[in-house]
């Protein structure tokens, strides 16, 4: 919810959308991650678990927070926000905070920055141009502020790092125990350092990158703690077992075709990155 409202109020994105977008943004910050078990989508569908049946391993997490929220507010009027809102609003609320909590899926990352990535290039910071995507804004803001961790200040970056994978082990036990494959980053072999380095180089610094086109604010306020976080996992990170992992990841995958993508791939994947939340 704080990160929603920084991008809105400090970085300026509440130019970029209406009063009722703003409510259904920070609604959608508050309950995104409403009843999280501490596992994500991966065990779910590997555990074939209640949540995974009933969505048919289709976002599952996310799913099951936004419909929770529902089934929990719409019938009890003394939860029930939507109360004093008319119909339109209603809808209109209700189909932003599906689409914004399914947007949370780190599923779907890579497909939505490629979007992104358009609707930005063509755009930039020019308000008029944003009035018939303001959709996109805010899946945008909800996405950034979920994925922020690295991009705040290092001893609360380290703090939160740390508490991620913590949960990420706790799941990889429960998978070994259940006798289930271990989700990426949930062995206990991951490394903190690693694992942020992973996470900050292909996930969060590219995606920041790419949204200070639409909101400069953040060359200012937010690139500069990336950068330095990432200068100070890379400090901490273990030379030979990196090169060791390297070496073995390149010789294994990429060896198995001529193709300087597949390499490329090969590469990236020694490093794997780790996610922000449990998802």
């Amino acid at each position: 919810v704080a990160g929603g409202h920084f991008f809105l109020i400090t970085a300026g994105a509440v130019k970029l959308v209406s009063k009722i977008e703003a409510l259904a943004l920070l609604l959608a910050a508050i309950i995104h991650d409403t009843g999280h078990d501490g596992l994500n989508n991966n065990y779910h569908k590997n555990a074939l678990s209640e949540r995974a049946v009933k969505f048919n391993d289709q976002s599952i997490q996310e799913n099951f927070h936004v419909s929770l929220v529902f089934e929990h507010t719409l019938n009890d009027p003394t939860k029930n926000i939507f109360a004093n809102f008319s119909v339109e609003q209603r809808a209109e609320v209700r189909q932003l905070l599906i689409k914004l909590v399914l947007d949370t899926d780190m599923s779907r990352h890579f497909s939505n920055m490629q979007a992104f990535q358009a609707a930005i290039a063509e755009r930039g910071s020019d308000v008029e141009k944003w009035a018939n995507a303001t959709e996109t804004v805010l899946c945008i803001i909800l996405h950034l502020a979920d994925i922020s961790n690295p991009a705040r200040p290092l001893d609360k970056a380290k703090k939160w790092a740390e508490l991620v994978l913590e949960e990420f082990w706790a799941q990889g036990d429960k998978e070994t125990a259940q006798g289930l494959p271990v989700s990426p980053n949930c062995g206990r072999g991951t490394e903190l350092a690693s694992s942020q380095i992973g996470f900050i180089s292909y996930i969060v610094q590219p995606f920041f990158a790419l949204v200070a086109d639409m909101l400069p604010e953040l060359r200012e306020l937010v690139l500069p703690h990336l950068a330095a976080n990432l200068d100070h996992w890379k400090k901490l990170q273990d030379p030979v077992k990196v090169t060791a992992r390297r070496k073995s990841v390149v010789l294994r995958e990429g060896s198995q075709s001529a193709s300087p993508l597949a390499a490329a791939a090969a590469t990236a994947r020694a490093n794997p990155p780790i996610r922000e939340t449990n998802q």
